[in-house]
């Protein structure tokens, strides 16, 4: 539904020209030593792969960004983390950092991870 959701709302050309520039963005950023903007601009390019149907190619964008967090923890935040930890049907390993960084979670979420 979601998929269907955005095939109306983007062509697959449009969706590549998203890709493009957030690539050309995550360049400029890692210029910059910017581990945060870069973690974002993942999982941005992660999600964008995923509605293209470039499953490969958006897991690849989710594990740099777990590749990232485990050389950089203090400087990507914990919640880019586990949601790539989550699209990449890690969950345990995503469950461990709610966990350490529980007190930063509202308890909506804390719930949601319970259940899962």
């Amino acid at each position: 539904m979601i998929t269907s959701l955005f095939e109306s709302l983007y062509t697959q050309e449009e969706l590549q020209s998203k890709v493009a520039r957030y690539q050309a963005g995550y360049e400029q950023l890692q210029d910059k030593k910017d581990f945060r903007s870069m973690a974002s601009a993942c999982y941005d390019i992660g999600c964008l792969y995923e509605l293209l149907g470039e499953e490969e190619k958006s897991r690849y964008y989710y594990q740099k960004i777990v590749d990232e967090w485990n050389t950089h923890p203090d400087d990507i935040p914990y919640y880019i983390c586990v949601h790539a930890l989550k699209a990449l049907k890690k969950s345990k390993e995503a469950f461990e950092i709610v966990l350490a960084y529980a007190p930063r979670w509202d308890l909506r979420d804390l719930a949601s991870f319970m259940r899962n």
